[in-house]
């Protein structure tokens, strides 16, 4: 070999690194297996087949026909679509949208037979940003929707607000590019880090619109959801609008204010803690029934993200005493699962109540170890793996995870009692609380546990956010006091016409409103006059302010 061969190829493979791309050296954040994009898929199917398998046997019970179960079963909306992304370092991810609903309305393309393109329903529901979004899924999630605002019978003009859903699923790699090991078909968080939501979101809106959708009242409107909170939604309404007027066709916005008053363009600062404050609405309905004192109710919350705290500062408002909460907490450097008790439990009074419960939120507020927290003051309380199924209280609301209420912590509820020696109230703020076998046991034992299942007890969220749509419509704010005022109107009305239902079938109060929700979402569904609507602008909208917008 020469003596300079070994030089000659050091020089050409400096030059073949200058003239290739760099080699990737940092893995794509939010890479998927095809494993785990084929369960989300089968659980998603899942999804579907249960919301339809739901409600075909509601609706039969109520004496439906299958003719009229399948057409409401078909949605009026189906839109489908993608966007691609592309990375700073040139790789390109195309992301799958899905958006369906069941408001009849011009823009309707679905395969529903009969559908009445004269009629002016507004599709209603969230925009999620999640990597197990797909059709079957949206479809599943915009039925339970559409259930769940007929109880509320929200309308506005006359027509009414029907379940949609919507999402950005798990996109794929189409090209790679120089920074991020990645192959052509790697699937794709939409929700992971190295992406922009913002531009997510605008891309979106822009596709939709690109493919036929149209937002407003009259056409949909679309909310936040997983991963879409109020700077996703901002985002949304800006881009199906402009900055300056952002589009009433998208709910949940930030609030706004100028020189010290509500901008009809925003949000209504309420929101925040509605669905918190309508399951503590749908427990005074339920303690009200049993002829409860609130003043004599010890409560506690499972969970105690935005949903338990509105859940709980309400309980603690009318005279209630929150003495547990169930949560994950910081101990010893770890978060452990458990629950916080108040030390004094049912003897605690509601100043004590009160007063413990400001020690709770400094505690989480400033992420602090229970261990070395104001000296290790509430480690004592602490009761590590427990759960609230195991306390004697009068009132539980399960505000944080799904399938909570199960073979194993029904009959715990039994065994636990109560304070007061009523029937012990769980509320669901939580969606999904149930498990199938979990329902079971709650209807059989109806004498001693009065159950709220989400499809009221959850819907604070939903009516609040509708009462947006409406003030972003009519251009004038809704105060807080009127929306709150709406929504006590609304639970009480859903909560009576279940009572009804359950005296007529002879059913648990549980039973009663998913009856009621399938039985409202039928009548919407087949136009029939005796379908509950309630035109919100009526009841928050000044008469000038209409007469303005007609």
């Amino acid at each position: 070999m020469s003596p300079t061969a070994p030089l000659r190829q050091l020089t050409l493979l400096a030059l073949l690194a200058l003239s290739a791309p760099a080699l990737a050296q940092e893995s794509l954040p939010g890479v998927l297996s095809s494993a785990e994009m084929e369960e989300l898929r089968a659980e998603a199917a899942q999804q579907a087949r249960d919301a339809r398998a739901a409600l075909v046997e509601r609706a039969k019970l109520l004496g439906y026909s299958e003719a009229q179960i399948k057409r409401v079963l078909a949605p009026s909306m189906v839109r489908t679509g993608h966007f691609d992304v592309v990375l700073s370092d040139g790789t390109k991810i195309r992301f799958p949208w899905h958006r369906i609903g069941f408001a009849e309305n011009p823009y309707a393309n679905g395969e529903k037979a009969g559908v009445d393109l004269r009629r002016a329903e507004t599709n209603k529901g969230g925009v999620r940003l999640h990597k197990g979004v797909f059709e079957a899924e949206v479809y599943a999630l915009a039925l339970k929707m559409d259930a769940k605002l007929a109880i509320t019978g929200d309308a506005s003009g006359g027509s009414s607000f029907r379940g949609a859903k919507g999402g950005i699923g798990a996109g794929q790699v189409i090209e790679v590019g120089s920074k991020y090991r990645a192959q052509v078909g790697d699937f794709v968080d939409p929700a992971s880090s190295v992406l922009d939501r913002a531009e997510m979101m605008r891309k979106f809106g822009r596709s939709y619109v690109a493919g036929g959708g149209r937002v407003g009242l009259g056409a949909d409107i679309q909310a936040g959801d997983v991963n879409t909170k109020a700077a996703e939604m901002k985002v949304l309404a800006e881009t199906y609008g402009t900055r300056e007027v952002p589009s009433p066709g998208v709910s949940g916005k930030e609030v706004l204010s100028e020189n010290g008053r509500i901008n009809p363009n925003g949000g209504i600062e309420y929101r925040m803690t509605s669905t918190g404050d309508g399951v503590w609405m749908s427990a005074k309905l339920a303690a009200e029934a049993e002829r409860l004192s609130l003043e004599r109710a010890t409560v506690a919350s499972q969970g105690w993200g935005e949903v338990g705290k509105g859940f709980g500062y309400s309980a603690l408002a009318d005279g209630a005493r929150l003495i547990a909460i169930q949560e994950l907490w910081l101990v010893d450097g770890q978060l452990k699962p458990g629950l916080l008790v108040h030390p004094k439990g049912e003897a605690a009074t509601l100043a004590e109540s009160k007063a413990w419960l400001e020690a709770v939120e400094e505690l989480r507020g400033g992420k602090h170890d229970l261990r070395t927290f104001r000296n290790g003051e509430l480690l004592s309380q602490f009761k590590p793996n427990a759960d609230v199924s195991s306390l004697k209280v009068d009132i539980v609301g399960f505000n944080a995870l799904g399938s909570v209420l199960n073979e194993k912590t029904v009959p715990e509820l039994l065994r636990s009692g109560t304070t007061n020696g009523q029937r012990k109230i769980l509320t669901e703020g939580a969606n999904l609380a149930e498990t199938s076998e979990g329902a079971r046991l709650l209807d059989k034992h109806r004498g001693r546990l009065l159950t709220i299942p989400g499809d009221l007890a959850n819907l604070g969220g939903v009516h609040v956010s509708n009462l947006e749509a409406v003030q972003n419509t009519y251009q004038e704010a809704v105060s807080n006091e009127r929306a709150k005022a709406s929504l006590e109107a609304t639970m009480r009305s859903g909560w009576e016409r279940a009572q009804a239902l359950a005296k007529k079938h002879g059913v648990s109060e549980r039973k009663a409103i998913e009856l009621l929700a399938v039985d409202e979402l039928m009548k919407r569904s087949l136009q029939r006059p005796d379908a509950t609507r309630t035109n919100l602008e009526k009841g928050v909208i000044s008469e000038e302010a209409r007469q303005r917008y007609a």
